[in-house]
């Protein structure tokens, strides 16, 4: 699987979320990035960071008040996306957490996608 490619980096838009993220994380090879929603709904995303298995979770919404990406606001930075992150060193680690996060939301993107990219991002020691 191949690494996802910034392709704004100049002038990228806020509001388009898979970029954002991308764009506010360039130490982190993104593998896959999906929304879930429209107007509000749920970010996932798969990436290897410091030879480690990253998995971001977040909200967002579309209206002061109602949560632009959770309570706090979408990340500005990259510590702000690796704060809202978990990283594993194993894929069966990294697929748990998937399997746990996941099943306690409603709209979800597809599993098997996902757990490629979970393979892919794994970075053996």
């Amino acid at each position: 699987m191949k690494a996802l490619e910034h392709l704004h980096k100049e002038s990228c838009n806020r509001g388009d979320i898979k970029e954002w993220v991308v764009h506010v994380a360039p130490d982190v090879l993104w593998y896959r990035v999906e929304d879930v929603g429209s107007y509000q709904g749920s970010l996932y995303g798969v990436g290897s960071y410091r030879r480690r298995i990253l998995l971001y979770f977040d909200y967002y919404g579309s209206c002061g008040g109602c949560g632009a990406w959770g309570e706090g606001g979408g990340p500005d930075t990259q510590a702000d996306l690796l704060k809202k992150s978990s990283t594993f060193s194993s894929v069966s680690g990294a697929v748990r957490a998937w399997d746990e996060e996941t099943k306690h939301r409603g709209e979800v993107p597809e599993r098997e996608p996902f757990i490629q990219a979970i393979k892919a991002a794994w970075r053996p020691r």
